[in-house]
């Protein structure tokens, strides 16, 4: 017989005031206040490098990390897929939405050297598009 469990994810109760007017775009589970910047980081974006191993055993620390990147209100936020050797679905799902929630609040993607492993994968499962890969995987 198969097994019909489910799991439910409790971020925080609910509320009837809208705390931040952007909380329906992506959920925080950080304060959103941003970190304090030296004028470097300012110049070039916040940058966040993802894991050799990205895959389902890792997406919820690497969703606070996104969640945190989110809050900092930069205009171009660099994800760093230069050491990706393994990655998911849970992943690329959660990226996705990332990427596109982040292109629809004006702020700017940009991937550092993502590797051709990880823009395969983002290609045969169609991902590409969604993670604003298309012209990477289009030069490998």
């Amino acid at each position: 017989m198969a097994d019909s469990s489910e799991f439910v994810i409790l971020l925080d109760q609910p509320s009837d005031e809208i705390e931040n007017p952007r909380s329906e775009e992506f959920v925080y589970l950080l304060d959103n206040e941003p970190a304090e910047k030296d004028d470097s980081e300012k110049e070039t974006g916040t940058c966040l490098t993802l894991p050799s191993n990205s895959t389902i055993d890792s997406v919820m620390a690497l969703y606070q990390d996104l969640a945190e990147l989110d809050a900092s209100s930069d205009a171009c936020l660099i994800l760093d897929a230069s050491a990706v050797t393994d990655s998911d679905t849970a992943v690329l799902q959660l990226l996705s939405s990332f990427v596109v929630n982040s292109d629809r609040n004006g702020t700017a993607i940009a991937w550092y050297q993502p590797t051709p492993y990880f823009c395969d994968l983002a290609k045969q499962l169609d991902y590409a598009k969604y993670l604003k890969l298309d012209s990477l995987v289009e030069s490998l």
